[in-house]
């Protein structure tokens, strides 16, 4: 988690946080709202975003849970996304 922030904040980003509700009522509405470009988590939570509802998206990194087939098809199915699994 900190080479996370510490890139983030060396290329001039902001991190957002968002709270309990927000991550488990309407995780892509406060993606969206937000502008957030990039977004770090695990699959567990990156499968609550509907690609097509986050449209700022542009940088999506999984880590810490293994990636489902399903995982990938979804975001690399989108134009102008860069999707990584570090994990």
């Amino acid at each position: 988690m900190i080479f996370e922030v510490f890139i983030t904040f060396a290329l001039g980003g902001c991190v957002f946080t968002p709270s309990e509700p927000e991550r488990l009522n309407d995780l892509a509405e406060f993606i969206t709202r937000y502008e957030v470009n990039a977004f770090i988590s695990t699959p567990s939570v990156t499968r609550l975003i509907s690609p097509t509802k986050a449209p700022t998206l542009k940088f999506v990194m999984i880590e810490g849970e293994p990636l489902a087939p399903s995982d990938i098809e979804t975001w690399l199915s989108q134009p102008g996304v860069s999707f990584f699994n570090a994990y």
